[in-house]
């Protein structure tokens, strides 16, 4: 993270088998805030603030549910879809995603 007494800059990348980070993966974020997440508690504490200031939010990932991580990524795609919507865009869910729900929903069904 960078920033001068703020964060203004966040730079990930993918890592390798050692978590060595991939230097040629690396992409750098203008942000004003970072969340990192461990455990089995969500972290929702700035969306529930965002909602006390009466600013409208959304979550997805571990503020949402705590689950592995291509749940996470999927809710993130779910909201990012919301989200497009309400702002009046027509965007059409990938038939992926639907068949992705499918396959979960029948998961679930034989558990």
């Amino acid at each position: 993270m960078e920033g001068e007494g703020r964060v203004q800059r966040a730079t990930v990348a993918q890592v390798d088998p050692d978590w060595k980070p991939l230097l040629d993966t690396a992409r750098t974020y203008e942000v004003d805030t970072v969340l990192v997440a461990a455990g089995l508690s969500p972290c929702d504490e700035l969306y529930a603030q965002a909602l006390s200031f009466g600013i409208h939010a959304v979550k997805a990932g571990d503020a949402d549910e705590i689950a592995e991580a291509s749940s996470a990524l999927f809710g993130g795609r779910i909201a990012a879809l919301a989200l497009a919507r309400e702002m009046g865009l027509e965007v059409p869910a990938d038939d992926y995603w639907i068949a992705k729900r499918m396959c979960s929903n029948r998961s679930r069904a034989i558990e």
